[in-house]
């Protein structure tokens, strides 16, 4: 019986797993409910709330700017309008949009190659609930994979098509320049500044037209320019700022482990890219790595920056609010976490700096803090929250390294408790990013 296991978990059939996952995902939400967890499916005005609140104004009733207030400016249109010309409700577009990221995860598995035991982690991911909820999240999973199918095939309709659409659907496409420059300068073995700076542009060409129609889009409906930047600015604060520490998020010892992970994701994006610009200058070991895979690491690094300098800041510190959602809900995450893990050996020096980034993240997260997750049992209880954070990092890598199916079946159980507990917290108003 545990070869037959072994042997799927190994094999590659994205249409199985994500079966598998739907029937596991059903039952433990039907045990939680069993449980009194919480009562039965959460009703249309829960589900739409938060930003998906905004979301359903937008389709409702279009754009409208308030000046110094946030509001539908700071969303960008594509998922809006594709709900309102599609004329369904709460239920039917939290539907397609299940159907849409099942579709897409299965191209982008597919074609990458992707194992059903990594396929299966990252379709139970607690922050992959978005993906279910009226947000904008799996559009742009779809867009995404379909330029990086470009990159992959060497497809520039592909990659034109795909920037473009991911560029009306979501804000962090702005992100998308710098990632495409890094990646760029880091894929050719022999480098040419003037081949660089040419495919640059073609790549970026699509991202500046996509955000130049959102500018439009926004600016016909509310006669305010650049509404999209004032709102985020004025309205929410999104300005570069410098950090202030510890790192926090929205009710801290409910959230910081999820948020939390994802910032430390970023670092050691941020870290990956730092080796490629060194071997690149050096020319020291270079390997030829994939531009999806460069993006990857480029975007990932992005959205750690924009964390870290661009969020709201409070009397407790600077918010990582959403990163998790910023880094775990794209398919960069997923490329980045299969092929990064593919590579590396669970050898001691593995372990020994992991756990070095581990300490050094879960200081600046506020593991030594005055201010305590826990008051109760103080800096203790600190101190232990952050262990079981990193029994989970070490549990996702374990789960997919090993080929120990209790290891990666307990991961897989554990993750689907805490998705459908995070899907529970949310429709009982309770932000989760």
């Amino acid at each position: 019986m545990q070869n037959k296991v072994n042997l799927f978990l190994d094999n590659r059939n994205s249409f199985k797993s994500i079966v598998l996952y739907v029937v596991s995902a059903i039952l433990v939400y039907l045990l939680m409910v069993c449980a009194c967890q919480f009562q039965g499916f959460p009703k249309p005005p829960a589900i739409a709330q938060f930003d998906a609140g905004w979301y359903k104004v937008i389709n409702l009733f279009g754009y409208d700017y308030t000046e110094g207030k946030g509001g539908t400016t700071g969303f960008f249109p594509l998922f809006p309008y594709v709900w309102r010309w599609l004329s369904l409700g709460d239920w039917g577009i939290v539907i397609f949009n299940a159907l849409v990221y099942f579709i897409a995860i299965a191209w982008l598995t597919t074609l990458f190659g992707i194992q059903n035991k990594a396929i299966l982690i990252f379709l139970a991911l607690p922050s992959a609930l978005f993906y279910y909820l009226p947000f904008t999240e799996s559009l742009f999973f779809l867009f995404s994979v379909m330029f990086l199918a470009g990159f992959e095939n060497k497809s520039y309709l592909m990659v034109f098509t795909g920037l473009f659409l991911a560029s009306l659907t979501k804000s962090t496409t702005l992100f998308f320049i710098p990632a495409i420059a890094g990646m760029e300068l880091c894929f050719a073995p022999k480098f040419n500044w003037l081949s660089a700076v040419k495919t640059i542009f073609w790549f970026c060409l699509p991202v500046v037209l996509g955000i130049a129609v959102v500018i439009f889009i926004q600016y016909e409906a509310t006669g305010t320019w650049f509404a999209f930047v004032k709102a985020q600015r004025n309205g929410w604060g999104h300005t570069f700022k410098w950090p202030v520490l510890p790192f926090t998020t929205a009710d801290q010892g409910r959230l910081i482990w999820l948020d939390g992970l994802a910032f430390i994701v970023g670092i050691f994006a941020a870290g990956t890219a730092g080796i490629l610009f060194f071997r690149k200058l050096t020319r020291k070991a270079f390997t030829h790595y994939s531009r999806p895979y460069l993006f990857s690491v480029f975007i990932l690094t992005a959205m750690a920056f924009y964390g870290v300098f661009f969020q709201v800041q409070t009397v407790f510190g600077t918010e990582l609010v959403s990163m998790n959602r910023y880094v775990f809900c794209v398919p960069f995450f997923i490329l980045f976490f299969y092929f990064t893990l593919k590579h590396i050996q669970l050898n001691r020096r593995f372990f020994l700096v992991t756990l070095a980034v581990l300490i050094a993240c879960f200081c600046l997260l506020g593991m030594f803090h005055s201010t305590q997750l826990f008051k109760a049992a103080g800096a203790a209880g600190n101190v232990l929250y952050f262990s079981c954070v990193a029994i989970a990092f070490y549990g996702a890598i374990l789960s997919f390294k090993l080929q120990n199916t209790f290891i990666f079946l307990v991961f897989f159980i554990l993750s689907l408790v805490t998705q459908v507990l995070l899907l529970s917290w949310f429709a009982m108003g309770k932000w989760v990013g």
